[in-house]
């Protein structure tokens, strides 16, 4: 009954790219890349997470796809996604979204801030090359004030998706191993 989805296409698609497979050489990267487009929601620039919540979810993973088999960082809808998702920074630095998103669009990209969802945030806006960005460095901050006495984070809350609207999971592993990798990116990137 699982439709294909943003996020899943996204990680397909940035196993392609690492692997030399790009928009450019590649009909399957392309037709994949087609159906992000056609996919997107055209007033935010937003995509629909299917295993993650939500809309944090589903852009950061799709746009990171998209990035990694070739897409241009100038790409206008890509550049529309990043907007969208900076404007949902809270005060904090972190981003965060609700379960709640599945069911009310007022809530899509809104939530208290998460660990795990600050790093999938961060990691996308690193790939756009947006490093200089006044959110970025808020998001940094926000991972690195938020370790724990073991200097790693704890995430309570639910970030995974088993079925919109009817089941969701905590995954024990993500605040240890997103936040790790979206703070290397920046480090890598930020050279």
């Amino acid at each position: 009954f699982d439709e294909s989805s943003a996020d899943n296409t996204g990680h397909v698609l940035a196993a392609f790219g690492g692997h030399g497979q790009t928009l450019g050489v590649s009909r399957a990267v392309k037709r994949a890349a087609r159906f992000l487009r056609q996919t997107q929601d055209p007033g935010t620039g937003l995509w629909e997470g299917r295993w993650g919540i939500n809309t944090l979810y589903g852009t950061t993973q799709a746009g990171t796809g998209l990035l990694r088999a070739g897409e241009s960082p100038q790409a206008p809808y890509l550049q529309k996604a990043a907007r969208t998702l900076m404007s949902f920074q809270n005060a904090d630095g972190g981003f965060g979204e609700s379960t709640l998103s599945y069911v009310d669009d007022r809530h899509r990209g809104r939530g208290a801030s998460t660990p795990t969802q600050t790093a999938w945030v961060l990691e996308f806006l690193c790939q756009m090359g947006l490093q200089h960005a006044a959110t970025v460095p808020k998001a940094v901050d926000y991972l690195l004030e938020n370790q724990d006495e073991s200097e790693t984070w704890r995430d309570d809350s639910v970030v995974g998706t088993g079925h919109p609207g009817i089941l969701y999971m905590e995954y024990p592993a993500y605040p240890k191993t997103f936040p790790v990798m979206a703070l290397a990116n920046y480090l890598t990137t930020s050279r």
